[in-house]
Formats: structure tokens, sequence, C-alpha cells
């Protein structure tokens, strides 16, 4: 994560295990890269994590990836 990328801008910290984006479960990177991948540029997304054992959820806008 981070501090200036999507996730960190929605409050994700290192730590934070990612288990839904958008609805769509992700037990794996591949997972998490696929969910991501059906969602456009600036489309925000529910993405619901697990941190010290709660379940929180945060809202996070997309942002493209930089070309460097």
């Amino acid at each position: 994560v981070t501090l200036d990328g999507p996730a960190g801008k929605a409050g994700l910290q290192r730590g934070d295990i990612i288990v839904e984006i958008g609805g769509e479960k992700t037990n794996t990177v591949g997972d998490l890269r696929a969910a991501i991948a059906a969602h456009q540029v600036g489309e925000e997304v529910q993405v619901k994590i697990r941190r010290d054992g709660e379940i929180l959820t945060l809202p996070v806008t997309l942002e493209a990836i930089p070309e460097s």
C-alpha cells in the first residue's frame, strides 16, 4: 500500500488483508487483479478488508496505474 495511491487514500494500511472487491471475493493475487480489472478507472468500489480480526468496508476510487 502506498500512501498516495488509491488504497492509501481510502484508508487501507499495511497488513490489511483484502477479502473482497466490488462483491468479488479475493483469495489470491490473481483474484485481486481480476476484480480490479472488472472495473473502470475513476469508479468507486467497495473493498472489504480484514484488520485486526475485524472486517471493514472502505470505498476506493480506482486510478490508472502509473507508467513508471
